[in-house]
């Protein structure tokens, strides 16, 4: 007697299959039942972390913005604005405070543009929608859900715009540049381009932030420590607010110390 096989396919392939550009999430009943009427706390924690790192691996970006961690970040951003929403709410409400009173500053209403618009935990993008005809939201990278989320409202645009104007050139050539260059890249950067001119222009808990991210990748891939980061942070903190403060319009600038 023969025994029998499976039939085999005649060559093996690649399948076509579409890339993925987004990630939709949906919640599932969890397996087994809860203890005490509530679900472990560490469950729902590993589970969130789970939900943070398949989407840090499926959202399409570009390579440097992987590779210094902005992307990591902007995830991160969202998942400790959830964890820690009562210590936040007082910062979250003085920055959208300080924003709306600028805008009720503006004698025309055409055009609002918020720099470091982010996942808009800290920005009062609806009630900007609602006062001006157009409201740009410009960030580094533009998460799919997160842009979705906004252009929802059909006067708001996202728009991508890398606004240290010195990612580009660090990720190529950053690891061979002495310290004094590395500043000068930040020093020195080209002024982003924005629509405009802006009747109200915010930069949003930004100008600290702008070297923060590439200096530390560079302080960790070579002989540089903290001091090299603070000076890097200090230098592209002064060059965006020397050009911001140059712009026409209502402007409103929230910021930490850096």
């Amino acid at each position: 007697m023969h025994s029998a096989r499976k039939k085999q396919p005649a060559s093996a392939g690649f399948l076509n299959v579409p890339p993925i550009t987004e990630v939709h999430w949906a919640t599932a009943p969890r397996p087994g039942p809860p203890v005490d009427g509530c679900w472990p706390r560490t469950n729902m924690k590993h589970a969130a972390m789970l939900v943070e790192w398949l989407e840090h691996l499926l959202t399409r970006c570009p390579p440097e913005l992987r590779g210094f961690g902005l992307l990591r970040e902007q995830i991160g951003l969202d998942a400790r604005a959830k964890r820690q929403h009562a210590g936040w709410a007082p910062h979250l409400r003085a920055s959208r405070a300080a924003m709306l009173q600028a805008a009720a500053r503006c004698e025309r209403r055409e055009l609002a543009v918020i720099l470091g618009a982010g996942t808009g935990h800290d920005v009062p993008i609806a009630d900007l929608a609602k006062n001006f005809r157009r409201v740009v939201l410009v960030d580094v990278f533009w998460r799919p859900r997160v842009a979705r989320r906004w252009q929802a409202l059909p006067n708001v645009t996202c728009l991508a715009v890398d606004l240290s104007g010195a990612l580009a050139r660090l990720w190529q050539d950053g690891k061979h540049l002495d310290d004094a260059a590395v500043l000068a890249c930040f020093a020195e950067a080209p002024p982003p381009e924005l629509p405009g001119p802006a009747d109200l222009l915010i930069s949003a808990n930004l100008a600290s932030q702008l070297a923060l991210a590439p200096a530390t990748w560079l302080a960790r891939t070579g002989p540089r420590g903290m001091d090299f980061v603070d000076a890097c942070e200090r230098a592209a903190c002064r060059r965006h607010v020397s050009w911001f403060l140059a712009q026409p319009g209502v402007r409103c600038l929230v910021a930490d110390q850096a």
